[in-house]
C-alpha cells in the first residue's frame, strides 16, 4: 500500500483513539469485523469510500481532513448524503480515488451551497418532490434543537433558500414558473360556508381514521416482514445499507430486526418498500 493510503489509515486510527472508541465498538457500528478495521488502521487494507462515509456519519468526521490532514478533524461530511440511497458508483472505490475525482463532494458544510452538481451523474427516474418529502423529515427528526423556535428558523431558512434558488433558476432559463389561473386564485380567496367547513372537517377526520386503519393493517404483518428483513440483511453490510436508506442509526435497525423495538406504521411501510426492492434484485 502506498504512503498516501497508509497516512489515511493512520489518521483514522489516531482519530478513533482520540474519540476513545474501542475497535470492537466502531466495528459493530460499521457492521464490519474487528479484523477488517484493525487491518485498515494498521495500513494493511486501504480505506474504502463507503466505510469512510459511515464513519463520518457516526462522528461528524471531516473527510477532507482524513484524506489530506488539512483543516479541522470535525465538521462533518459535507454533501456526501447525495450518495445515500440505492446503488451508488462510489461506495466500493477507495476514499482517495473518490476524493481525487470529485473533490467538491468533500467541501465543508458552509461551502457546499455553491457546489456545481454537474459533476454528479444523474439518477434515473429521480423524483425530487418524493426525495424531499422523504429526507427533510429525516434530517429534522435527527436533530435535537434547543428550542422549537430554532427549528422554525431553520425551516424558514430552507424555504427561503428554495425560493431564492428557484428565482435564480428562472432567471438563468433553467426553470419556469407554473402558471396559476385567475380562477384558481380567486376561488382560494372565497371564504368557506359553514356547511362546507363541516364537510371538510368530516373528510379530514375520515382520512385520519383510514390512515390509522391502514397502518394497523400493515403492522399486523410485522412478524412476516421481520423474517423477510432478517433474511435480506443476512449478508455483511446490508444492515448498514438499510440504516442509510431509513436515515437512522444502525442500532435502531438492530432493535427492529430483533423485535426489541416496534417500528411505527409509517416506518413499517418504508421497511416493506426496502425489503421488496432487495427481493426484486435476486
Amino acid at each position: 500500500m502506498n504512503r498516501r493510503e497508509s497516512a489515511i489509515c493512520a489518521r483514522l486510527k489516531s482519530f478513533r483513539e482520540a474519540m476513545k472508541w474501542p475497535v470492537a465498538a466502531l466495528a459493530q457500528a460499521l457492521d464490519a469485523s474487528e479484523h477488517k478495521l484493525t487491518s485498515i488502521e494498521h495500513g494493511r487494507t486501504p480505506l474504502k469510500c463507503i466505510d469512510a462515509i459511515l464513519i463520518s456519519e457516526i462522528f461528524d468526521l471531516n473527510l477532507d481532513w482524513l484524506v489530506t490532514g488539512r483543516g479541522e478533524k470535525l465538521g462533518g461530511q459535507a454533501i456526501l448524503w447525495v450518495l445515500d440511497g440505492g446503488e451508488n458508483p462510489y461506495g466500493n472505490r477507495l476514499l482517495s480515488e473518490v476524493y481525487d475525482s470529485c473533490p467538491d463532494l468533500f467541501l465543508p458544510h458552509d461551502a457546499s451551497a455553491n457546489v456545481n452538481f454537474s459533476a454528479l451523474s444523474p439518477t434515473p427516474n429521480f423524483d425530487p418532490v418524493g426525495y424531499l418529502q422523504k429526507w427533510v423529515p429525516v434530517w429534522f427528526n435527527g436533530a435535537n434543537f434547543k428550542t422549537t423556535f430554532d427549528a422554525e428558523r431553520l425551516a424558514r431558512k430552507v424555504e427561503a433558500y428554495i425560493h431564492s434558488t428557484l428565482a435564480k433558476y428562472r432567471q438563468a432559463g433553467i426553470a419556469t414558473r407554473v402558471k396559476i389561473s385567475r380562477h384558481r386564485s380567486s376561488m382560494s380567496a372565497i371564504p368557506l360556508r359553514a356547511s362546507d367547513a363541516s364537510h371538510l372537517a368530516a373528510k379530514t377526520t375520515l382520512d385520519a381514521i383510514t390512515d390509522v386503519g391502514n397502518n394497523a393493517d400493515v403492522k399486523s404483518k410485522l412478524p412476516t416482514l421481520l423474517a423477510r428483513l432478517n433474511n435480506a440483511t443476512r449478508d455483511r453490510g446490508m444492515k448498514s445499507a438499510l440504516a442509510k436508506y431509513m436515515g437512522v442509526p444502525l442500532p435502531n435497525v438492530s432493535q427492529w430486526l430483533s423485535g426489541e423495538r416496534e417500528p411505527s406504521g409509517e416506518t413499517t411501510l418504508q421497511l416493506l418498500n426496502w425489503v421488496e426492492r432487495q427481493e426484486r434484485k435476486k
